[in-house]
């Protein structure tokens, strides 16, 4: 019962992480959510029956829950059609930073050359 426990709880923090990172990093409630999950690491192996098991489904949660959550989230984004809800899991938990310049190149705006007006420079 107690793993049910750390597990959802894992599973809640690592939404909530996920939800202030992704698409744009929200730096109060990342904050706010780190802090309440290092408080909660810390009760998890602090606690009496304190066990490797414990900390490692709680660890495990977090990152799952994150990962999966945010998959979602950068699902919505389309960034990348055809990419599949598995492949959005697996690009948040391995390949971050690369989401993160797609996000970047399709925010940046496109401007159009005319080509006229590229050859001959204003006298």
């Amino acid at each position: 019962m107690y793993l049910a426990i750390i597990g959802l709880a894992g599973l809640g923090l690592g939404v909530l992480i996920a939800s202030s990172r992704v698409p744009r990093t929200q730096w109060a409630p990342l904050i706010s959510a780190l802090l309440l999950t290092g408080i909660a690491a810390t009760t998890i192996f602090q606690g009496a029956d304190a066990s490797l098991l414990h900390g490692l489904t709680f660890v495990v949660a977090c990152l799952g829950g994150s990962a999966m959550y945010a998959g979602v989230l950068w699902g919505r984004e389309n960034l990348e059609p055809g990419i599949g809800y598995w492949g959005w899991v697996w690009r948040d938990f391995a390949h971050f930073p690369y989401l993160r310049k797609l996000q970047r190149d399709r925010a940046r705006p496109v401007v159009p050359v005319d080509s006229t007006v590229a050859n001959h420079p204003a006298s």
